[in-house]
C-alpha cells in the first residue's frame, strides 16, 4: 500500500518493523519531546544513511566504513579502536559525528554474554518446565 507523503508530494511505501517494546516506548518519548512523529524520525534517519554514501563503499573513506561496521555489530569495540587508532572516548565522539546509532554487539559477543548470564543466574532460573528445581529451591 502506498501512502501519499504530504511533505514531498510523492508516494511512499508502507513498511513494517519489528521492534522491542521498550525501544519503541523510548523512541515515542523522544518523538514527543521533539514534537515530531516516529515516521519522521525513521525517514530522517534513512535519509541520513542514504546521503552518507554507505550504499557505495567506493564513496566512503576507510574510517567511515570502520565506524559503520562497528555500529552494526560487524566488529568489536576493541577491533574498531585498533583499526582507527583511537581510544574509547574518541571512538564515541567519531560515532556521534558520523551520526551512526550506538553500536550493536557482534552476535558472538551477545551469545557469550547470554551464556555468562545463564551460568551466573543458573540456580535462580526455572527449569525447563517453568518451575524452580525442587532440590535448588530447598537450598534457598
Amino acid at each position: 500500500m502506498l501512502k501519499k507523503d504530504i511533505h514531498r508530494g510523492g508516494h511512499m511505501p508502507n513498511i513494517t518493523f519489528d521492534l522491542d517494546e521498550d525501544l519503541l516506548r523510548e523512541v515515542r518519548v523522544i518523538a514527543a519531546r521533539y514534537d515530531t512523529s516516529l515516521n519522521a524520525l525513521v525517514r530522517d534517519y534513512f535519509l541520513h544513511l542514504a546521503q552518507s554514501g554507505l550504499a557505495s563503499e567506493g564513496n566512503l573513506n576507510g574510517n567511515l566504513q570502520m565506524l559503520f561496521r562497528y555500529s552494526v555489530g560487524h566488529m568489536t569495540r576493541k577491533e574498531a579502536r585498533e583499526a582507527l587508532g583511537v581510544n574509547d572516548v574518541r571512538l564515541t565522539q567519531l560515532m556521534r559525528m558520523a551520526g551512526f546509532p550506538p553500536p550493536r554487539s557482534p552476535k558472538a559477543e551477545e551469545d557469550a554474554q547470554v551464556e555468562k548470564a545463564v551460568e551466573f543466574f543458573g540456580d535462580f532460573l526455572p527449569d525447563q518446565k517453568g518451575k524452580p528445581d525442587e532440590e535448588e529451591s530447598g537450598r534457598r
